[in-house]
C-alpha cells in the first residue's frame, strides 16, 4: 500500500505505524498503481482525480471514501473512465474523514 498526504510527516507516520509501505507528498508516487483510493474532503476530490489523470495508467482503477455520492460522480465518472464510486459512509463531507 502506497501512500500521498499534503505533508510529509503525515507520511512518515504512515510508513512508521504500518498504514503505508511508502508514502511521500508527490501524486506521482501512485503512477504504478492499479487501484487508487481518494480519501479527500469532498471539494478536493474532482481536483485531485483531475490530477490523477495525467499520471496513472488509463487501466487503472479510481475510487473514493466521500459521503456526497451525486457530488462526487458528476465531477470524477467524465474525468475517468475507470471511476467507481465508493461506499457514501465516508464522513461528514468536511473534514474528509
Amino acid at each position: 500500500m502506497w501512500g500521498v498526504s499534503r505533508q510529509e510527516r503525515t507520511c512518515e507516520r504512515a510508513v512508521a505505524r504500518g498504514a503505508a509501505d511508502r508514502a511521500g507528498v508527490d501524486l506521482g508516487l501512485l503512477a504504478a498503481a492499479e487501484v487508487v483510493y481518494v480519501c479527500t474532503p469532498i471539494a478536493a476530490i474532482g481536483p485531485t482525480v483531475a490530477q490523477l489523470r495525467e499520471i496513472l495508467s488509463p487501466q487503472a482503477i479510481i475510487t473514493d471514501v466521500g459521503s456526497v455520492k451525486a457530488e462526487i460522480v458528476a465531477v470524477c465518472e467524465p474525468l475517468w473512465p475507470n471511476f467507481v464510486r465508493g461506499p457514501s459512509d465516508g464522513g461528514d463531507g468536511l473534514a474528509g474523514h
